[in-house]
């Protein structure tokens, strides 16, 4: 499944996955356990990295994952180990996961399908977020929300995790994850101050927020207008800083956003996503299953939404690609609808998860995948706010 580049922080976009029906791509096998894996690349600057790089791939398993996404591990082309977090997994046979970067490595793979995985060695099960904001919103369980301090206690105490993830920029203008508006949510990073001086953070939020540099609260703002009312000044040595956002939205969509006046700024502006290092946003490539030369798989695009008898239909096109040679493909979309062809367009009348089946044919070797996909509104591209 692979996610077009990043168009605002947050978004909920359609999976693109490939068709495998040739030889294993290479790359060592990181451990035969593990029974299936997918490929992604990542476009970055693989030969200065500062070993502070991280890379976030959105992926389908193919309900191949432990539930808990416990056995998704990723290895380098050498079958190495690099260092990893599950961040998210679910909604249907989806899984998000961050990863660190190796100097010199574009290409990794993500492994998964063991019933009973070994731990990750300890100095591998995590990563330091050092780049990018790390996002996790839950559902606000009514906890008071009237200053800092209340602030964390409300997030600690907030209901069950509704999903975790990377974003570039302290600016969101919607739940990526659902419809849910009650809900609480923690950005954390560090940002880079370039000089010595006062610098003067600004924030604006729907409904209430509290910032803390280093730590240490420094703005608590209310709902109100987006402008620069709700701010605080601190003095800071050039270098980074940790940061972390509490925001809760007690209904309707929800928005923060955070800007700052550097002492070599005259005003206020935005803050860049370099001030956090850059996240690149691997993509995915063709599943493989080991020791096998034909996994079913394919990619699906979303093309748009129609609103038709009080509900919104939503219209995918679906691609199944053969590496090497003709195939051929069925399609069950899980809905009562089938289709028989290498390319074909579904339309969902029904939101929900719906589990699609592909069958894909070479001669007289056969596979067979079912993967569950979540079917709904594209919020990204109805919701996209404006800076």
């Amino acid at each position: 499944m692979r996610f077009p580049p990043l168009q605002s922080p947050l978004l909920v976009l359609p999976a693109i996955l490939c068709l495998a029906m040739g030889a294993v791509a290479q790359g060592a096998w990181y451990d035969n356990a593990w029974t299936f894996r997918r490929q992604v690349k990542v476009i970055w600057d693989d030969q200065r990295g500062s070993g502070d790089e991280l890379a976030e791939a959105n992926i389908f398993t193919a309900g191949h994952a432990r539930p808990d996404g416990k056995d998704l591990r990723v290895a380098g082309e050498d079958g190495k180990l690099v260092a990893s977090e599950l961040l998210s997994v679910g909604p249907g046979d989806t899984a998000r996961v961050v990863f660190a970067l190796d100097r010199g490595q574009r290409t990794y793979f993500i492994y998964f399908g063991n019933g009973d995985p070994k731990p990750a060695p300890k100095n591998l099960d995590h990563v330091d977020f050092k780049a990018g904001l790390l996002m996790e919103l839950r559902e606000y369980t009514g906890a008071p929300f009237d200053n800092a301090l209340q602030a964390r206690e409300a997030f600690d105490k907030a209901g069950p995790v509704l999903g975790r993830i990377m974003i570039d920029r302290p600016m969101i203008g919607h739940n990526p994850f659902g419809d849910q508006d009650r809900t609480v949510c923690k950005l954390t990073g560090s940002i880079f101050a370039p000089i010595d001086g006062k610098y003067i953070f600004a924030q604006a939020t729907d409904d209430r927020g509290a910032l803390y540099i280093d730590d240490k609260p420094l703005v608590f703002s209310e709902l109100g207008p987006g402008d620069t009312r709700y701010h605080g000044a601190i003095d800071l040595k050039r270098g980074r800083h940790a940061f972390e956002m509490i925001q809760v939205n007690f209904s309707g969509p929800g928005y923060l956003t955070v800007g700052w006046k550097r002492p070599d700024m005259p005003k206020f502006e935005g803050i860049a996503r370099e001030s956090f290092g850059i996240v690149s946003h691997a993509i995915p490539g063709a599943m493989e299953e080991f020791r096998k030369t034909l996994t079913a798989d394919f990619d699906v695009q979303y093309k748009g939404e129609f609103f038709f008898l009080d509900r919104y239909t939503q219209r995918y096109h679906f691609v199944a690609y053969p590496a090497k040679a003709p195939a051929t493909c069925e399609w069950d979309f899980g809905d009562g609808q089938t289709a028989t062809g290498p390319e074909v367009d579904h339309v969902y009348l029904v939101d929900g998860i719906h589990p699609i089946k592909l069958t894909a044919r070479i001669g007289g070797n056969a596979d067979t995948q079912t993967t569950k996909m979540m079917v709904r509104r594209d919020f990204e591209n109805i919701t996209n706010p404006a800076t």
